[in-house]
């Protein structure tokens, strides 16, 4: 039997249900699963603060920031999904490059951001793939860690799309 991948979930402010779900199939079937969600401490979903753009936001920002990719890192994905929405989709972006540049992962992004515009998604630099299916109807990420167990590089296409370059 093939060695286990390991799989990272990034979803930023709460739960998920359909990462939870994802991340939970992919984990039956044998992988490591990282669920890692992104405090946003400073949203109207945790403490409402007018000046986003204050010192002490920027400096928490990059505490949080820096805490979590050094988890992940350690974690040494080989997979990394990422769930976006249409507010975080540039946060998305930082932070797979700075993922990919220090893991070697491959990306996966999902979520609203991804169904509403994919064409403008698989065209930037730190986007390996998008499902070609929208919500957690696709079972990408488990089709991808297969597909990476058996020492074949990217997923497979029929779940997913491949970025363009």
């Amino acid at each position: 039997m093939p060695p286990a991948k390991r799989v990272t979930f990034i979803y930023r402010n709460y739960e998920g249900l359909g990462i939870g779900y994802l991340a939970s199939y992919v984990r039956s079937l044998g992988h490591q699963v990282q669920l890692a969600l992104y405090p946003d401490p400073w949203s109207d979903t945790y403490v409402k603060q007018k000046d986003k753009d204050s010192p002490m936001v920027g400096r928490l920002q990059t505490r949080v920031d820096r805490q979590l990719l050094r988890g992940i890192v350690e974690f040494a994905p080989d997979l990394i999904c990422f769930s976006t929405v249409t507010d975080d989709y540039q946060w998305c972006l930082r932070t797979a490059g700075t993922l990919k540049a220090a893991t070697g992962a491959v990306t996966i992004f999902g979520g609203v951001h991804v169904s509403s515009v994919p064409e403008r998604v698989v065209v930037q630099p730190h986007v390996d793939h998008r499902p070609r299916r929208g919500g957690a109807r696709t079972r990408s990420p488990a089709r991808a860690a297969r597909r990476l167990e058996g020492g074949r590089g990217h997923p497979d296409p029929g779940d997913l799309v491949r970025a363009r370059r």
